[in-house]
């Protein structure tokens, strides 16, 4: 269940979220979640949120607690120029739940499902997230929004040299979101994007170059990669 929830509505909602988030507002479906990111000009996440359309003139935002001012501060800023109003509904609990892939993080980790915190906002390209792999979260055939100039370049002409990977530590290691990944030769290559303690083991989402094929976090343990529910031979950048 998200922490907070961001309520957009009036007649100017729908084409105000389409020039704000990589999903397209039109595919939307009454009720249904769909992740999705917003991003700065330079294509790098802002935040990312499930969105869910009420009816054609009132959607809502479900984000975690801790992006809640700077979700806001940054809609805020263009809302005023729409025909639409934001408010925070106080009782999520009163809101439908986000996919069961990503109910909680431990699963939302292990699906592959990334998650912004205020340590990584404006940090990462949305296709190193690998949101162009997870149905729906990015459209390459609506309108501009934010960032889409340097999110189609990639997908069309560009190469991705990074992708975000999901690893395992074989202890139980408290770490640090927007931590260096490193390789062997302890030269920068990536940043964790996530992690949850499981038990006698971490699991970590993280960002990383394709050629490095022994990742470390900072200290200089090496991560065990794991697999995802989805492919990087899926994609098209």
């Amino acid at each position: 269940m998200a922490d907070c929830v961001i309520e957009c509505s009036g007649i100017g909602a729908r084409a105000f979220l389409q020039g704000q988030l990589t999903c397209n507002i039109n595919d939307l479906k009454e009720s249904a979640p769909q992740i999705t990111a917003c991003c700065n000009l330079q294509g790098r996440v802002i935040f990312i949120a499930h969105v869910i359309m009420k009816n054609d003139q009132d959607f809502l935002l479900l984000i975690p607690e801790c992006m809640k001012n700077i979700v806001f501060s940054h809609l805020e800023k263009y809302a005023k120029f729409s025909k639409c109003t934001l408010s925070w509904i106080d009782d999520a609990g009163q809101t439908q739940d986000p996919p069961l892939q990503c109910n909680d993080k431990k699963t939302c980790i292990l699906n592959g499902i990334p998650s912004i915190y205020p340590e990584t906002s404006e940090k990462i390209i949305a296709q190193r997230l690998n949101l162009h792999l997870i149905d729906g979260a990015i459209s390459f055939k609506k309108g501009c929004y934010l960032g889409q100039e340097i999110i189609s370049r990639l997908h069309f002409k560009g190469k991705l040299k990074h992708h975000m990977y999901l690893g395992a530590l074989p202890n139980t290691v408290f770490l640090s979101l927007g931590e260096t990944i490193v390789n062997v030769l302890g030269e920068d290559t990536g940043i964790i994007v996530d992690y949850y303690v499981d038990q006698d083991k971490t699991l970590l989402l993280f960002v990383n170059t394709i050629e490095n094929n022994h990742p470390k976090i900072e200290s200089g343990q090496e991560i065990s990669l794991l697999p995802f529910s989805y492919s990087f031979k899926d994609e098209t950048s």
